[in-house]
């Protein structure tokens, strides 16, 4: 998912989840590598840099860990589809995620 949806290479992909040892990315990776795009970039890298402040932005908030420094690469997944993240209710998630902890 990493390679797919972040245009991140396979050997960052793997490197970046060596380190935490876990299906989780740390924020401060997706913030400092992944953010870098400008207005004149192809769609595609766009698209990879809004997915990865999405992430970034959910793993600050609402879907936060212990920790409060890394978040699962599962939530990425709510992100393939760009055009359907305004249509998810994300105050439900955060409530069932509170409930849940």
């Amino acid at each position: 998912m990493l390679v797919s949806l972040l245009g991140v290479s396979p050997q960052e992909a793997d490197d970046e989840l060596d380190i935490v040892w876990s299906n989780s990315v740390r924020l401060e990776w997706l913030q400092s590598d992944l953010f870098n795009v400008t207005n004149s970039a192809l769609d595609k890298h766009i698209q990879c840099a809004a997915r990865a402040y999405l992430l970034y932005f959910v793993g600050c908030t609402i879907f936060s860990d212990k920790s409060r420094t890394r978040v699962s690469i599962d939530y990425l997944k709510l992100f393939e589809d760009l055009d359907q993240v305004s249509s998810y209710a994300w105050g439900a998630a955060a409530l069932a995620t509170c409930t849940s902890s």
